[in-house]
């Protein structure tokens, strides 16, 4: 009679890899059907398992026995290497020298009397054991990982300390992701930065139109800037300035512009690109490890002293290890006075702070911090555009 229920018995195996501590295991799952469909559901079985190497009729290089339960689905779980062993280690097993196949028999009725169920080829390598056993790939070194490309193992060198491991287009990349560019509707273009889940400009803007084409008014004269601001009581005039009046700083620093300027609905970035909001800027700071130390890892490198960068000294704790590049482009007060490139590297937001003033972002030479504050609409700070 049992060989009889037996012969009805398929099974329909779902393998899910699990892994935990020692001794090391993998679960298995199977749903156990008669062969007209039906669920054998609650029932008491008990099996036995094996891993054959090389083939389905390969050396057994694993054995061991479960009892097991099928739930009203049909479904049983196993923990593979949980068993009673029967012959074999698992832990001792080189995955590498594979292919390998799981063989299951069953006895319906819970005894030691198996039946053959069917053999499997492991199509997946559980990692954590073949880790634990396996010799390393060849070719690579301490330290090297591999990933597929599709077609091929590529090997990944070893970063350096405190880099973090960025998935670019879908490649394994240690640092931030770079490649990508953008043009403005002047026809000027801009390298961009993945940085997190945000990609950035790595340059300020240099435009002087809106994207649709109407022109920004350029405001040169200090006395017609700060005529803008009208004591307190701002205009709404957009303009932007070059830095000192002098457009031989565009090519580095970009221009300087006002709130007005950035809050224009005709947009002041390309099309698909945006002015980032106060929050976004909190996003770019909390990726970088917090306001306090995201300056540093913003601020473009080196010293105008040793002529080694833009920034004075000591442009304390600069790494650009974010790849944002943020230069020292100086900004314009609301009164029309411009102060020093080189120390002072300002960004708006497009986030209102109070009805004349709007939040920033600022860099400093002497300190690592990114800080975050509020300053009068009628300045003129650099611009950094955000993808949409």
């Amino acid at each position: 009679m049992k060989k009889q229920i037996l012969a009805l018995f398929s099974i329909l195996m779902l393998p899910v890899w699990v892994f935990g501590q020692a001794p090391l295991r993998f679960s298995y799952q199977a749903v156990l059907r008669s062969l007209t469909g039906q669920v054998l559901a609650n029932q008491n079985v008990s099996m036995r398992i094996s891993l054959l190497q090389d083939s389905e009729s390969g050396s057994a290089e694993y054995v061991e026995t479960q009892n097991a339960s099928t739930n009203v689905l049909g479904l049983i779980s196993l923990q593979i290497g949980g068993g009673s062993v029967q012959s074999g280690s698992l832990a001792s097993i080189n995955w590498a020298s594979g292919p390998f196949f799981i063989k299951t028999e069953t006895d319906p009725s819970g005894g030691s009397n198996y039946v053959l169920n069917g053999v499997s080829q492991l199509l997946s390598v559980p990692y954590a054991l073949y880790a634990g056993s396996a010799n390393p790939a060849p070719g690579t070194a301490a330290g090297q990982m591999l990933y597929w490309d599709g077609s091929a193992w590529v090997k990944i060198n070893p970063g350096n300390q405190g880099q973090t491991l960025t998935f670019c287009d879908g490649v394994p990349t240690w640092g931030p992701c770079t490649g990508g560019s953008v043009t403005d509707v002047d026809g000027n273009t801009y390298n961009t930065i993945t940085i997190g889940s945000q990609v950035w400009m790595k340059e300020n803007l240099k435009v002087s139109k809106y994207r649709n084409g109407d022109p920004i008014g350029e405001v040169s004269n200090a006395g017609q800037w700060a005529a803008i601001w009208n004591n307190g009581n701002p205009t709404g005039q957009a303009a932007w300035c070059y830095y000192n009046n002098d457009a031989v700083y565009n090519t580095t620093y970009g221009k300087l512009y006002n709130w007005y300027a950035v809050a224009d609905p005709r947009g002041l970035c390309p099309t698909g690109w945006h002015v980032p909001s106060d929050a976004e800027w909190t996003t770019l700071e909390n990726f970088l490890g917090g306001a306090d130390v995201a300056g540093g890892k913003m601020k473009s490198t080196g010293t105008i002293q040793a002529s080694t960068g833009l920034w004075q000294d000591p442009n304390t704790d600069a790494t650009n290890s974010s790849g944002f590049t943020a230069f020292p482009g100086g900004y314009r007060t609301t009164d029309g006075s411009l102060y020093t490139v080189g120390n002072y590297g300002n960004w708006w937001s497009s986030t209102q702070y109070s009805s004349p003033d709007a939040w920033f972002r600022g860099l400093n030479y002497s300190f690592a911090a990114s800080v975050r504050n509020g300053y009068g609409k009628t300045a003129g700070f650099s611009v950094r555009c955000l993808q949409d």
